[in-house]
C-alpha cells in the first residue's frame, strides 16, 4: 500500500542584524538537569545524568555531586549510585539483592545532593507493567519534499506501525517507544588484496524520533496499525535492516513529561511566538524552593520489538559502498566506512544473536 503526504520544509532567510545582548536570569544559569531512569529487568539498572543547563554562552557546565540515593519508599531500603563517566551515575540491582526490592507494589524516589549543599528529591514513582508480544509492521509511503531546485519531488519513506495491546492484567498502560536501527554495511577496501567484509552497524534515529500513546485519552486499548514514525529510505536499507523499538511503560507523570518534551523538540515556532512554558519535573530542592531544576526520574519496564525489511521490499536502494564519487581502482578512501566498515560508528563483525534473516 502506498500513501502520499505533502511536507514543505520551512525556508530560513538570514540578513544582517545588530547584535542584541540579553541578561540571563541567574536562577536559570544555575539550573540543574537530572535525567534518571530505573529499568526493571535482570538485573535492574538505574542510570542518572546530572549536569547544569547550557548557559547563554552555549558551553555545558559540569556539576559536582556528593551523592545519589535510590530509595524504596515502602520498605525504606536505599542504595547509592556510583560514578559511571562524565555526569553519569549508575546502580545495578541483581534480582536477589538484599539491599533493594524492585516490585510492582512499592514506589521509589531519587535524592541527588550536590557539593554546594543542594538536595533535590523526586516525588515517588511506581513501576507499571509493560505489555508483551506487540509487533511492528510497515507501509511504504511517499512524501513530497522541496529538492535542490526548490521543486516538490516524491521521496520514499517507511511508515512504521504497531499492532497489539495496551492492556496488562486488564489495566491499560501508557506507552512510549524509542528507536534504533541495525543494518548490514559491506565495505570495499581501496587495497584490492584485502577481502571486503560485512559489519552489523547500529544507528540511533534521534531524540526527536519517538512515539507516545495514552489509551485513556482515546479509549482505544487495542493497537491496530498505530502510526509510530516515518523513516526516509536510504542506504541503511540496502543490505538488510532491522528497526528496533523499545516499548516502555510509563506512569501518568512520566507520560506527560515525555509528551511535553517531544512537543518542545518538534516545535517550529519563530521569534514572535510566545515562549513555551517550563516542562514539568518531579524534582524539587528541599532546601530552596526557588532553585531551578529540570528533568525527570521514572521507573519502567521495556519490551523490545524488532522488524526486518529486506532490500527487495524497498526497491533495493543503492549500497553505500563504493560511494558514487569514488574513482576506479586503485582509489583513495573518500568514505572511511567504505574502506573499513568497522570505522562506521557502532559497528561490529559479530552477528547479533537475534539477527535471524
Amino acid at each position: 500500500m502506498r500513501m502520499i503526504y505533502v511536507t514543505i520544509a520551512a525556508l530560513i532567510f538570514s540578513s544582517c542584524i545588530d547584535q542584541i545582548e540579553f541578561e540571563s536570569p541567574k536562577n536559570i544559569q544555575d539550573a540543574i538537569s537530572i535525567q534518571a531512569r530505573l529499568v526493571h529487568s535482570t538485573p535492574s539498572i538505574l542510570n542518572v545524568e546530572v549536569k547544569r543547563l547550557f548557559d547563554f554562552t552555549g558551553i555545558p557546565l559540569n556539576i559536582k555531586v556528593r551523592s545519589i540515593e535510590l530509595t524504596n519508599t515502602i520498605s525504606g531500603q536505599s542504595m547509592t549510585a556510583v560514578d559511571a563517566g562524565v555526569n553519569q551515575y549508575r546502580i545495578i540491582i541483581p534480582d536477589d539483592s538484599p539491599d533493594m526490592d524492585i516490585n510492582y507494589e512499592d514506589s521509589y524516589s531519587l535524592t541527588v545532593e550536590t557539593l554546594d549543599s543542594k538536595i533535590f528529591v523526586s516525588t515517588p514513582e511506581k513501576l507499571v507493567r509493560v505489555p508483551r508480544g506487540n509487533q511492528l509492521s510497515h507501509t511504504i509511503i511517499e512524501k513530497l519534499e522541496l529538492d535542490l531546485f526548490d521543486e516538490l519531488s516524491p521521496v520514499d519513506f517507511i511508515q512504521y506501525e504497531v499492532d497489539g495491546t495496551t492492556m496488562v492484567d486488564n489495566i491499560p498502560t501508557r506507552l512510549r517507544w524509542t528507536f534504533e536501527q541495525a543494518f548490514i554495511l559491506t565495505d570495499e577496501p581501496e587495497d584490492l588484496t584485502i577481502e571486503p567484509k560485512s559489519c552489523y552497524t547500529f544507528r540511533n534515529l534521534g531524540s526527536n524520533v519517538e512515539a507516545n500513546y495514552d489509551p485513556y485519552l482515546t479509549s482505544e486499548f487495542v493497537l491496530s496499525g498505530l502510526d509510530l514514525i516515518d523513516v526516509r529510505i536510504d542506504d541503511a536499507y540496502a543490505e538488510g535492516n532491522y528497526t528496533i523499538a523499545y516499548q516502555q511503560s510509563l506512569s501518568v507523570g512520566a507520560y506527560e513529561y515525555f509528551k511535553e518534551l517531544k512537543e518542545l523538540i518538534s516545535s517550529e515556532g519563530n521569534l514572535f511566538d510566545p515562549p513555551p512554558g517550563k516542562i514539568r519535573t518531579n524534582f524539587s530542592d528541599i532546601a530552596n524552593e526557588d532553585s531551578e531544576v529540570f528533568g525527570y526520574f521514572y521507573i519502567t519496564e521495556i519490551d523490545t520489538l524488532r522488524h526486518f525489511i529486506a532490500p527487495e521490499e524497498v526497491q533495493s536502494p543503492r549500497r553505500r559502498c563504493p560511494p558514487v564519487f569514488s574513482t576506479p581502482p586503485p582509489r583513495e578512501c573518500f568514505v572511511i566506512s567504505c574502506c573499513d566498515c568497522l570505522e562506521a560508528p557502532n559497528s561490529q563483525l559479530e552477528k547479533p544473536e537475534w539477527w535471524t534473516n
